[in-house]
């Protein structure tokens, strides 16, 4: 009851908030993009970013030395910041921390720091106007924690396993992920694809290489408020399996407050199907909720706002001079047309005068002639 009046009040919260401009999505690690797709667009030169996440799901099955018991409770909690190099590159760092109460375990710990983490994003330079994006993220990621759910391959190589595979790890990795994001709507109803191809490497020999796709709908059809859907699958570069590798699908809402700030809340929901093996039958547990909190901040206010200043102090010498312009054209019009008229009054009367004498002249004919 205590989560759903909560969810209330924020709503409630989040539809005063009328005024607020289509904001920037953030994701986990700091960049743009949905709750697990990123987005290929920038953050924006001097705007930076701080992200505060956590999920939380129930384990369903045991795998037996790697996971916790049925029923225990995984939590986790991330922090990131991100911070716009240029108008088209960005930089995020980020770290996470476990806790499984209730988890007895000799080999493995119940809670700790888990993986940290850093990214550089290059955006291709397209035209502003452009609907398509296109960038590269390229990052490094390391823990020195056990996962907290990894099953083992039949030549005893680790799996892809587990909802923080990712965030709870021993040993480094390095990232490389192509993405696209397509730009469609209007400016009341913005729309966002988000598309994701990853490669996971890990530099221990007992981890294989991972192919790492993510996809996503962004919606905002009010200021206030976008919806995010999203799909995910996780597997063997080399061995690929769609099926019972990782494999699952997220929803979110996002609510826009004032301030640059944004709350969401989300779910995600297994897809894959299970393996014949019984120690790691499973590759996710069956579901998974988590939520968020981010803030920007635009470290170039001052400047932007000198600059926008100086572009207004232009603009108005412009059509300052502009105005004095058109009043000296158009006085020189008014003085044209007064001497064109002047022009017509005085022929006018010359040829009056021309007229009268030329009636005298005749007049003077006629009587010589009769005298």
């Amino acid at each position: 009851m205590r989560p759903i009046f909560s969810m209330a009040l924020v709503a409630f919260g989040a539809a005063l908030a009328t005024e607020v401009p289509y904001p920037q999505m953030i994701h986990w690690n700091g960049t743009r993009g949905l709750s697990q797709t990123r987005s290929a667009e920038s953050l924006g030169e001097g705007y930076m970013t701080l992200a505060a996440s956590g999920s939380w799901y129930e384990v369903d099955q045991e795998v037996i030395g790697s996971t916790p018991p049925p029923h225990t409770n995984v939590q986790l909690g991330m922090l990131s910041l991100g911070l716009g190099l240029g108008p088209w590159a960005d930089f995020s760092v980020w770290t996470s921390a476990f806790n499984v109460p209730g988890w007895d375990s000799a080999n493995i710990k119940k809670s700790g720091f888990g993986a940290s983490g850093a990214q550089l994003q290059l955006q291709g330079p397209w035209d502003e106007d452009f609907p398509l994006r296109a960038a590269v993220q390229l990052g490094i990621l390391g823990g020195s924690q056990n996962p907290i759910q990894t099953g083992l391959t039949a030549d005893g190589k680790a799996r892809a396993d587990g909802w923080d595979y990712v965030q709870t790890r021993t040993g480094y990795d390095v990232q490389a992920t192509f993405l696209q994001t397509l730009r469609l709507g209007s400016e009341s109803f913005p729309v966002r694809i988000h598309l994701n191809e990853g490669l996971l490497s890990s530099l221990k020999s007992e981890h294989e290489d991972l192919l790492m796709i993510d996809g996503g709908l962004e919606l905002t059809p009010v200021s206030v408020l976008t919806i995010g859907m999203e799909g995910h699958q996780r597997s063997f570069l080399d061995k690929y399996d769609m099926e019972q590798d990782p494999f699952w699908v997220t929803g979110s809402f996002t609510f826009h407050l004032p301030g640059d700030a944004n709350f969401q809340i989300g779910g995600d929901l297994r897809l894959s199907s299970g393996r014949s093996t019984e120690r790691d039958k499973n590759a996710l547990d069956p579901w998974r909720a988590f939520g968020s909190f981010t803030v920007g901040f635009d470290l170039l206010a001052g400047k932007r706002k000198a600059q926008q200043e100086a572009l207004m102090a232009d603009s108005m010498e412009h059509q300052r001079l502009n105005n004095l312009i058109a009043e000296g054209e158009a006085k020189a019009r008014r003085i044209q047309k007064s001497m064109d008229s002047s022009g017509e009054v005085t022929r006018a009367n010359l040829a009056d005068r021309d007229s009268l004498e030329a009636r005298l002249r005749a007049d003077s004919t006629r009587l010589m002639q009769g005298l």
